[in-house]
């Protein structure tokens, strides 16, 4: 592929010099002139045609559910001490674990644990949100061009570092403080000092903006490449734990101490048609599918719940340890 653009190249080059010398020696000829130009005039036209209808828009996108199950009263999530495996699921604790957020909030806003009918669907708006952030900021710490590796350890355990790719670009950083700044409704936890999981990487030049209404959290990341949109919606609340009960077991007295908070999300990349050939798009496109990757694997709950599912059956198979 290398050879033949650089053969095209040269016969280009000598193709367009043999014209231009012929067009000078006989630049007093007014027809030789506007045969030059109209051609010249012509072909570029018919070139950005061409590059008009060959540069079409891509899309990457994403979509999944991610359930919260917590106690009602307490609004904290449903993790048995002797279950502990269970945590996978019902908690998708990322940097900052939402117990201490809800102790925050209960300092400060004890009016909000007082109703258990009320499941605390804005708290973990909030919560849900503060996941992507501490997501991204684990996964882009140290710029946007970091790559995350993954070694998956058999049956719930596993690996995952960040590290810098074999290229860095220059990056513009979100804090911690900007994007509580972009969703003034939620509360996403007390301003830390500066630190490694306080702050995510963005392609240099990027624009970020938010919207936050009743239905839906928006983050949106834009820039000369990419327009990136990461949603939050609120899909459904129900009492119980779900199937957790047959699990775990809980009778259903126990049960009903429990609720589900389920949220769709939504990833919808947007890359650029005016850009699509640029040499940097593929940079791009590796950062848009890291992001994903990363949001899947921190908050699907069908991915949690497989590793969960697979942890009891294999509980199941070993025998107790005799006493």
């Amino acid at each position: 592929m290398a050879a033949m653009k650089i053969t095209f190249y040269v016969l280009f080059a000598v193709i367009a010099g043999l014209a231009g010398y012929l067009c000078w020696q006989n630049r007093a000829s007014e027809k030789v002139v506007v045969t030059f130009w109209s051609t010249l005039t012509l072909g570029a036209m018919a070139t950005f045609v061409s590059l008009l209808f060959s540069l079409r828009s891509e899309t990457k996108e994403a979509e999944f559910l991610s359930i919260y199950t917590i106690e009602r009263k307490t609004k904290l999530p449903l993790v048995p001490h002797d279950q502990m495996w269970v945590r996978g699921y019902t908690d998708r604790q990322t940097h900052l674990p939402i117990g201490v957020m809800i102790e925050e909030l209960r300092a400060t806003k004890p009016e909000i644990f007082k109703n258990e009918e009320d499941f605390g669907t804005d708290i973990y708006k909030g919560f849900a949100l503060r996941n992507v952030f501490d997501a991204l900021a684990f996964a882009y710490r140290r710029g946007w061009s970091s790559k995350v590796r993954r070694f998956q350890i058999p049956h719930h355990a596993s690996l995952k570092y960040s590290g810098l790719a074999e290229e860095a670009n220059p990056s513009d950083y979100v804090e911690l403080a900007r994007f509580q700044e972009l969703f003034p409704k939620r509360y996403l936890g007390k301003p830390e000092p500066a630190g490694p999981f306080t702050r995510f990487g963005v392609p240099q030049g990027t624009v970020v903006s938010a919207k936050d209404d009743d239905f839906s959290q928006e983050l949106v990341l834009e820039n000369r490449f990419s327009t990136v949109r990461i949603s939050l919606s609120f899909t459904f609340g129900s009492r119980g734990s779900g199937i957790l009960q047959e699990l775990l077991p809980l009778n259903d007295k126990e049960d009903d101490r429990f609720a589900m908070l389920g949220f769709v999300v939504k990833i919808h990349a947007k890359l650029n048609p005016l850009r699509i050939g640029h040499p940097d798009m593929e940079r791009h496109k590796r950062w848009v599918d890291g992001l994903i990757a990363e949001l899947r694997e921190t908050m699907e709950s069908e991915r949690h719940w497989k590793t969960v599912s697979e942890e009891f059956v294999l509980r199941k198979r070993i025998p107790a340890p005799a006493k």
